[in-house]
């Protein structure tokens, strides 16, 4: 018994949790997006994202070589029946 009012605990706090998040999400995502469009607008990050463009599209092409790499192997695996914890 102990262990059903601790689940019910739990779904009751998740759900409560849940409700009040939600309800401050639209407010705090409306800041978010606020800020984020200073920053952007920013002279200083402006001139950081010139300067650094060309690494910046390196490590794009690597990072989508090494995810692409990874969902065959992961694919791969799945279809030999491998099973890795």
């Amino acid at each position: 018994m102990p262990v059903m009012k601790f689940a019910t605990g739990v779904a009751i706090g998740f759900c409560a949790g849940y409700y009040l998040g939600t309800k401050a999400d639209s407010e705090r995502r409306e800041q978010v997006a606020e800020i984020a469009g200073r920053v952007s607008n920013n002279e200083r990050v402006q001139s950081v994202l010139e300067a650094t463009e060309e690494q910046r599209a390196t490590a794009r092409k690597i990072l989508s070589g090494t995810l692409k790499l990874s969902s065959k192997g992961l694919r791969a695996a799945a279809s030999n029946g491998d099973r890795r914890t």
